[in-house]
């Protein structure tokens, strides 16, 4: 039984990329990858929190402080609106690139460091 699985293409090609997943080099991308993502996820949580500085400073009329007076004097208008709008519509793909390249290398990481202390315990 076991000579059959021996001669399975399929569980030579796992093996080979097992092998190839515990490759320094592959290590290496992956933890490059990992970070990339982190950066990204970073970029998109500073365009949400611009977006959050403006919508508070720049646009008075989101929470009810605009009265009929202050249309004209405070400039309280729906094109205030318009950049915050746009940081947070460039933000989300960001953000779900960025938690898709960390968490799928993360998890690569992961599963590659617990082949390595497998094969540890096992010994030579």
């Amino acid at each position: 039984m076991d000579a059959d699985r021996a001669d399975d293409p399929q569980q030579r090609e796992g093996a080979v990329d097992a092998d190839k997943a515990d490759d320094p080099h592959q290590r290496e991308r992956a933890r490059w990858w990992r970070d990339t993502g982190a950066v990204v996820l970073a970029l998109a949580g500073g365009l949400w929190l611009w977006a959050a500085v403006l919508v508070l400073t720049s646009a008075p009329g989101v929470f009810g402080r605009c009265g009929e007076d202050d249309l004209a004097t405070r400039g309280c208008e729906a094109r205030d609106l318009g950049l915050p709008l746009l940081l947070l519509v460039l933000a989300l793909p960001l953000a779900a690139l960025g938690a898709m390249l960390y968490a799928t290398f993360n998890t690569r990481l992961a599963r590659s460091g617990q082949r390595a202390l497998g094969r540890e315990r096992e010994g030579p």
